[in-house]
């Protein structure tokens, strides 16, 4: 096989795969938008979050307050301030970039919203207009296994028949 026909298929099976298998599977379904306030002080993290539009009449609740942060997830509660705000309050651990996610319950479905907040000495608010969705689905663990192995294995015989190509031209 020559090099070139190697870097089509690879390019093929690169564009033919919509998700990665070991990553977050996306939002999600939007059901509306949620504006969200971050105010940090230090490792504390106030989160206000208002409900600015929804696709259908459903009035969410609380569930929590979620940040996430390379594999760490810690959760706090969630209150209800009135029809449409909701606030909460954790600490993390350490600086860096936290991932803040409003956590609500749409009738049966969880639906969220995110804001990523910098966490570092001193204090600072940030604002965003996001989408509020009902997360997609995870897919099971054995799929993600195998699907990272299948992956692996074809990337691995590719490279091997371009390395091949290569020798063989020289």
């Amino acid at each position: 096989m020559q090099p070139a026909a190697a870097l089509v298929v690879l390019g093929a099976l690169t564009l033919a795969q919509t998700s990665a298998l070991a990553h977050d599977p996306g939002q999600g379904e939007d059901v509306g938008q949620v504006r969200l306030v971050a105010v940090r002080r230090g490792t504390t993290i106030h989160l206000v979050g208002e409900v600015l539009a929804r696709n259908d009449p459903v009035r969410p609740s609380p569930r929590r307050l979620a940040a996430r942060r390379a594999g760490q997830t810690l959760y706090a509660p969630l209150r209800q301030l009135d029809a449409r705000r909701f606030e909460g309050r954790l600490d993390v651990p350490e600086a860096g970039r936290w991932f803040v996610y409003l956590e609500l319950s749409d009738g049966a479905r969880p639906v969220e919203g995110w804001i990523p907040v910098i966490v570092d000495a001193g204090a600072a608010r940030q604002e965003k207009i996001a989408a509020l969705y009902a997360p997609g689905m995870q897919r099971d663990s054995a799929v993600k296994t195998v699907g990272g192995v299948l992956l692996y294995v074809v990337c691995t015989g590719l490279l091997g028949l371009i390395i091949s190509a290569f020798r063989g031209s020289h």
